[in-house]
């Protein structure tokens, strides 16, 4: 179901917007998921008595925003479109945060051999297969579209 949201989402979200929210997006995804995450670490040791490195993992995976939720939210309020790219930008990228750290923190923790270089590739050539994945499937969305006027008013 999540693909289908944030299709939906991409289809409204224009080049230009994208660019010009880009640096935006990349602070504001960082920043509130460093935050969030040693919250959630700080609160899970202080009430739960996690060992630091448990909590940190639970704050990893607790620490991004709902792609479903922020996209369902940005359609519904009415707001600036760089504002709306900005958001729906940053609830895709927190979902890349939220998957790739606690894999390699539970990778580490497990005793498994884990290296920074080797975290960075997994993430920049799923990033790449993706990338190639929606310009595909954005194309044969595009081919479909003008050969059936009815799909224009699909909604999800």
């Amino acid at each position: 179901m999540l693909v289908f949201v944030l299709f939906e989402s991409g289809l409204e979200v224009r080049l230009k917007q994208l660019r010009a929210a880009l640096r935006c997006t990349l602070e504001l995804t960082t920043i509130n998921f460093v935050v969030t995450t040693l919250v959630v670490a700080t609160l899970g040791q202080l009430f739960e008595e996690l060992v630091f490195i448990s909590a940190l993992i639970l704050g990893t995976i607790l620490g991004g925003t709902s792609s479903a939720v922020v996209t369902t939210l940005v359609r519904k309020v009415n707001i600036l479109p760089q504002t709306s790219t900005t958001l729906v930008m940053e609830s895709a990228l927190s979902d890349i945060f939220t998957l790739a750290i606690p894999i390699a923190l539970i990778s580490f923790y497990s005793g498994s051999s884990f290296s920074v270089v080797t975290l960075f590739t997994e993430i920049l050539s799923s990033l790449i297969v993706a990338v190639l994945a929606g310009v595909g499937c954005g194309y044969l969305w595009l081919v479909l579209m003008t050969q059936v006027s009815t799909l224009l008013k699909t909604r999800f």
